[in-house]
């Protein structure tokens, strides 16, 4: 039950992350901030900001969705919660230190 809980929490982190980084993009970028993923951007010019922003973020809840929907039988499931948190801890961090030199 413990491992569950464990594994409930950190899906619930990384969705949380995802969140937080969406809203400090936005606002950053209606503060004249530009996206540095290449990959984001190119949705960006594609489709518009919000979107853009939409599309690559449910592709990634529907990643991690999948990973644990099966961590069982996935033994990339720390990696994608665990690592990806850390990442993304660092990708709210900096937009919100860059966010902080305009505001």
């Amino acid at each position: 039950m413990r491992i569950l809980q464990l594994t409930t929490l950190w899906f619930w982190i990384f969705c949380t992350l995802q969140v937080a980084d969406m809203a400090t993009t936005l606002v950053g970028l209606r503060y004249g901030g530009v996206e540095a993923n290449g990959f984001v951007a190119f949705w960006f010019k594609l489709v518009g900001p919000l979107p853009g922003l939409l599309l690559v973020k449910a592709i990634a809840l529907l990643v991690v969705a999948w990973v644990y929907a099966h961590r069982d039988h996935n033994r990339y499931f720390r990696y994608v919660y665990c690592h990806g948190s850390v990442i993304f801890t660092g990708v709210v961090a900096w937009n919100c230190s860059q966010l902080a030199k305009v505001i």
